[in-house]
């Protein structure tokens, strides 16, 4: 988990917007029937940090993980802070589109950013969810996890299998219950 603050080249940064909380959904599915989700939101510290290819700096935050180390990178911590309001619009409006990778993992992609991209760039959110258990015996709540695996600026778009697959994000959720994924 990411910690609530860090010091990086003795500036502080502070990290409350990256820490675990939960989301609901009820969500309306093609055959009439509502589900209620209760989703956990975790986010990776490939969010504010990147690989690092030179020897380590005096002062550096880094984070390590599966016997990689990474760096902390202060514009993907300023691009960070709007994650929050990312994640939240699609719960705001489950209609929206995600697109699946090679990876199998999902993303959204945001055109603009309060913390300038640089010119062609734009702004992925690399998503991968898990159904972890039912909440109750109530076959229509559903208890998900969502972790935004990274998200940085890029100009290239990834590659999908099955050209540009999209998916409502209610709807993955939904099929992710009945395991139709």
């Amino acid at each position: 988990m990411i910690p609530t603050r860090i010091i990086h080249h003795k500036v502080e940064f502070d990290l409350q917007h990256l820490q675990q909380r939960y989301q609901n959904l009820q969500w309306k599915c093609q055959d009439k029937r509502t589900i209620n989700f209760k989703v956990r939101i975790r986010f990776s510290d490939h969010c504010i940090s990147e690989e690092i290819f030179d020897t380590p700096q005096k002062g550096a935050m880094y984070f390590t993980q599966y016997g990689k180390t990474r760096i902390f990178n202060p514009d993907r911590y300023q691009w960070s802070l709007q994650l929050p309001t990312i994640i939240d619009s699609l719960f705001a409006k489950p209609t929206e589109s995600l697109r699946l990778t090679t990876e199998r993992n999902w993303f959204i992609v945001q055109l603009s950013m309060q913390h300038p991209l640089r010119n062609g760039e734009r702004y992925y959110c690399f998503l991968r969810f898990r159904n972890l258990a039912k909440i109750s015996d109530n076959p229509l709540k559903h208890y998900i996890h969502l972790q935004v695996e990274s998200a940085y600026p890029r100009s290239t778009y990834p590659l999908t299998p099955r050209g540009n697959e999209r998916i409502m994000f209610g709807r993955l959720l939904e099929r992710l219950t009945s395991r139709k994924i």
